[in-house]
């Protein structure tokens, strides 16, 4: 072998060494995010539960004077949610969450949380979700 070769295999060697450390990397990345999404969502039902907008028992549930508050902005949001529910039915909770503040954040914060003035994005993202799949329920006739 020459010694281009030899410099070759090394360099080879070096890059395959990185990709490998960067992919483990990204996992442990991922899996500190995924624990962030985990925390925002669990805090946000705490605040909902302390402020007394809802009542949590194996999940939260708002309660009806809340959902009244927001009844007039799920009509936009209702279809988003139901079509998302059709589309992937095994979505978990914090997707959704993810997909609703990818959709709707800025208007969530500007309707909801900003005139309540004692509510983080957290907590009217849970509401809405929560608000919605009453309607839905309601609608239907049976649980999702």
């Amino acid at each position: 072998m020459s010694l281009s070769s030899f410099i070759f295999l090394g360099i080879l060697g070096f890059v395959i060494a990185q990709i490998i450390y960067l992919s483990l990397k990204m996992e442990r990345v991922s899996d500190e995010l995924e624990a962030v999404w985990d925390f925002l969502i669990r805090r946000a039902k705490v605040a909902i539960v302390q402020k007394g907008f809802g009542t949590m028992h194996s999940q939260i549930k708002i309660n009806v004077e809340s959902l009244a508050k927001i009844l007039p902005l799920l009509t936009q949001m209702l279809p988003f949610y139901a079509d998302t529910l059709k589309q992937r039915p095994d979505i978990s909770e914090k997707q959704l969450f993810i997909e609703f503040e990818k959709k709707f954040g800025d208007y969530i914060i500007e309707a909801i949380c900003i005139p309540s003035g004692n509510m983080n994005v957290g907590e009217c993202l849970i509401m809405v979700m929560e608000g919605c799949k009453k309607i839905l329920e309601a609608t239907q006739g049976a649980k999702i």
